[in-house]
């Protein structure tokens, strides 16, 4: 049952399915049962153990549907530990009813495992189940045949037991009516609002409070915790620096690359532009269009007389569409294909892209030409010291990173190994600073546990390409508290609201008192300058009201008469009140065809209601041990 909700959830019904499984994990009693990490299991069910290597399976296996389920990525709120959580769960959960299952003598036959395996589609091929097909992706999965069609005879007879359960769940017609119309129900809502702006101005907070809340909440008025750190800096541009090659590294490297330093084959072209207009019969013109100017072209019109006649590129229409030396590389290939196509002086048929069409006239096509030393000497150069200076930064990082590591408590044979200067940066915090403590990594690693509170250098942390630095501590702040001067302003803002909430909750006391006692809604939030609004007929998924509103009106008894509504209040999230009167509520009538869906929905839900239960009770009387330590959790 669980897999099948897994397995068909998607959208915004997929969070709330990971809401539902992993708040009840939350509340499971996981801490009771954690031990320690001593045996090399994920857990232990009673005298069942569940493998490490099972774990990893059903922890990947997790992964996969609840990726499945959000569209192909986890969304940020569903962590790694929760994904552990759940898959553990459901190992857990499967062999408590795999243990009930084999006391109570389930049993799937040989029969029913066979109609089983040759129904899933993915062993079929055109149609019908193949055997090769289905030992070939067991192969892949590294399972054999004997394993999974024992893990799917345990999983089917598990199945049957819980079909037992949920499919004989039932809800009564009573409660399927009851439901209906509770779902369909309306409400005829009023209210007043109480802004706190109403009590400001009367609200003066003195010193002595403002001390005693900083007193108090001293935890909260601390300053950031500070570090300097000392660091290696390595970067390619750098090393760039220092290499400078003679005349015959240099002509070594033209004659290893020498495919480098020709010039591609070029065409002297010239265009023709035409925009497609959206409409169709526009666009059929548009063609014919492009067509008759070709046709000219093909019967020697000037293609640049056409061009400054017909050409919508504004670019170079005037010119008579010239293009000028163009290569491959120059155009999009669908224009690169048929310019190189044609033999010099002949025109394109219309090519359409992007929403224009193009002629293309080739002029004169260029051959490829080998560039000598002489003229790609500079391009030589920059190419021969970018290849250094990118093989010497790979091995001085690899032996940064080496000397970090094997010297943890110092910079210093690393500097002197590299001959780098040994930097440091100013103060910063955890939200960052001047310099390298602007980059996100370097401030991961510098707060990190090693580097923060076991002094030890960070490893290789890379700025950008070709960019990188090892850091460790130099010096560190612990967080002191702020002056009091300094955060009093912030302080009264903070008592000033609470008074002011506190007033704004008596408020609507003193009116929901007088309602509750007679009097009318409006009159009352007439007598105390108060906005009044007649909300009319709200259901229950009314979404222009604040949530906590409609849920507290919908939360409030029915009125005790025509003329003595009910009445309540609840707090907004400005911190104001909203007073609310629900003065009638409307019913629908119950329809047999929903009536009857209802049943169906409120069984599942019944039985689905049992199968937690049960699992409640499996696990208080069995012994379920976790070993944390073991899966990292």
């Amino acid at each position: 049952m669980l897999q099948t909700i897994r397995d068909r959830a998607s959208g915004w019904f997929a969070y709330a399915i990971v809401f539902l499984i992993s708040v009840p994990f939350a509340l499971w009693g996981i801490n009771h049962y954690l031990d320690g990490g001593g045996k090399q299991v994920a857990a232990k069910v009673g005298d069942t153990t569940i493998s490490l290597a099972a774990f990893g399976q059903a922890y990947r296996d997790e992964q996969a549907r609840l990726a499945q389920m959000f569209g192909g990525q986890l969304p940020p709120n569903v962590t790694d530990k929760m994904v552990k959580q759940l898959a553990l769960r459901q190992l857990v959960q499967e062999t408590l009813l795999a243990q009930v299952v084999d006391d109570a003598g389930y049993k799937v036959t040989n029969q029913e495992l066979l109609k089983q395996i040759v129904s899933f589609p993915v062993f079929q091929q055109d149609g019908n189940f193949s055997k090769t097909r289905y030992e070939q992706i067991l192969a892949a999965q590294g399972m054999t045949p004997a394993v999974f069609e024992k893990k799917l005879r345990r999983q089917l007879a598990i199945e049957q037991f819980q079909s037992g359960i949920v499919d004989t769940a039932f809800a009564t017609q009573s409660e399927a009516e009851d439901a209906i119309k509770l779902e369909g129900e309306k409400r005829q809502v009023a209210m007043t609002v109480i802004p706190l702006s109403r009590f400001f101005a009367d609200i003066k907070i003195k010193p002595e409070a403002i001390k005693a809340y900083y007193k108090q909440h001293q935890s909260e008025y601390m300053t950031s915790q500070k570090v300097r750190v000392s660091y290696l800096r390595l970067k390619e541009s750098d090393l760039a620096g220092t290499i400078n090659p003679d005349a015959e590294a240099l002509k070594q490297y033209y004659r290893d690359h020498r495919a480098k330093f020709a010039k591609p084959e070029r065409a002297v072209a010239s265009e023709i532009v035409l925009d497609i207009p959206t409409g169709k019969a526009e666009r059929e013109k548009k063609m014919s269009l492009a067509a008759h100017i070709r046709s000219l072209s093909m019967k020697g019109d000037s293609f640049s007389e056409l061009a400054k006649r017909y050409s919508q590129n504004q670019g170079n229409a005037g010119r008579g569409g010239e293009m000028g030396q163009v290569t491959r590389a120059d155009l999009p290939n669908a224009l690169a294909d048929a310019l190189f196509s044609l033999k010099p002086g002949e025109t394109s048929k219309p090519i359409e892209l992007d929403g224009k069409l193009y002629l293309l006239k080739l002029e004169q096509l260029l051959p490829a030409e080998q560039q000598t030393f002489a003229e790609a000497e500079s391009r030589v150069r920059h190419d021969y010291v970018a290849s250094q200076a990118r093989g010497l930064f790979e091995k001085q990082q690899q032996r940064l990173s080496e000397l970090a590591y094997e010297h943890p408590g110092t910079l210093e044979p690393a500097a002197k190994s590299l001959g780098l200067p040994i930097k440091q940066s100013d103060w910063f915090t955890q939200s960052g600073g001047a310099g390298v403590a602007a980059n996100a990594q370097v401030l991961k690693a510098a707060f990190s546990n090693a580097v923060l509170s076991n002094g030890t250098n960070s490893g290789v942390i890379q700025i950008s390409k070709g960019d990188v630095l090892v850091l460790r501590i130099a010096d560190k702040q612990a967080p002191q508290p702020m002056p009091l001067k300094s955060v009093q302003s912030r302080i009264s803002g903070i008592l000033e609201r609470d008074a002011a909430e506190n007033d704004a909750r008596k408020l609507a006391k003193q009116l929901r008192d007088a309602v509750a006692g007679g009097k009318d809604l409006k009159a009352v939030s007439t007598e105390h300058h108060l906005s009044f609004r007649a909300l009319g007929w709200l259901s229950r998924g009314d979404r222009s009201l604040p949530s906590n509103l409609v849920q507290a009106a919908f939360r409030s008894p029915p009125p005790a008469s025509a003329n003595q509504p009910s009445v309540g209040s609840v707090k907004l999230n400005d911190g104001g009140y909203a007073v609310f009167s629900v003065n009638r509520i409307d019913w629908p009538a119950v329809d047999s065809s929903k009536a009857s869906a209802m049943l169906k929905t409120l069984g599942t839900g019944v039985g689905q209601t049992e199968m937690s239960v049960l699992f409640q009770s499996l696990e208080k009387s069995v012994d379920v041990r976790i070993y944390p330590n073991n899966i990292n959790l």
